[in-house]
C-alpha cells in the first residue's frame, strides 16, 4: 500500500495522537516530611497518520496508525515545605524490544520517558491545587532499516490541576 506523491503534489497531512492512561503509586515514607515513591502506568497509545495529495493529474491518500499498550515503571519523591505547600516529582521510563504474535525478529521498539516536578497546595485533606511542570515522550519504531515506521510524540509543558484524592 506505498503511495508514490509526485513533485508539485499540493500535500495536506493530519496527525492524531490518542492516549488514557491508568497509574499507580506506592508511597514509602522516609521522614515525617519526606516519602520516596515508586510509581507504574499503564499507557495506551494510538498514533494515526493520514497523507492527502493533490495535483492536476493525480488524487491520492494514504492512511497509517498503530496502537500499543506500553506499561512503565519509575521513581519519585514528596516533600513537604511548611504546613500545607509540597514540592514532588517522579520519572518513568520503558525501552524495549518485542515482535509481533511471539516471533523471535525484534519488530518493534518501544522508548517512553515520562516525568513531572511541581508545588502542591493542600486546601483540605483531601483536596488539592498542583502547579507542575510534565513531560511525555513516546516512540514506537516498527520494522527494520529502511522499511521502518516511526512514531514519535513529545509534549511538555505547564499544567495546572486541582485533585481530589479517594
Amino acid at each position: 500500500e506505498e503511495q508514490i506523491f509526485n513533485n508539485g503534489t499540493l500535500l495536506e497531512t493530519r496527525y492524531r495522537w490518542r492516549s488514557i492512561a491508568v497509574r499507580g503509586e506506592l508511597d514509602i515514607p522516609v521522614l515525617d516530611w519526606i516519602s520516596a515513591k515508586i510509581v507504574t502506568t499503564q499507557r495506551y497509545v494510538k498514533h494515526e497518520v493520514r497523507v492527502r495529495g493533490f495535483s492536476p493529474t493525480q488524487a491520492a491518500s494514504e492512511r497509517n496508525s498503530f496502537e500499543a499498550i506500553i506499561p512503565t515503571i519509575g521513581a519519585g519523591a514528596d516533600v513537604l515545605i511548611w504546613n500545607v505547600i509540597s514540592v514532588y516529582g517522579d520519572v518513568q521510563w520503558l525501552d524495549f524490544r518485542t515482535s509481533t504474535f511471539g516471533a523471535e525478529d525484534k519488530r518493534l521498539t518501544f522508548k517512553y520517558r515520562e516525568w513531572r516536578a511541581g508545588v502542591r497546595l493542600e486546601l483540605v485533606e483531601h483536596a488539592h491545587i498542583m502547579a507542575e511542570y510534565y513531560s511525555i515522550e513516546t516512540l514506537v519504531r516498527e520494522g527494520f532499516n529502511e522499511n521502518k515506521e516511526e512514531y514519535r510524540q513529545n509534549l511538555q509543558g505547564v499544567r495546572v490541576q486541582v485533585a481530589i484524592l479517594f
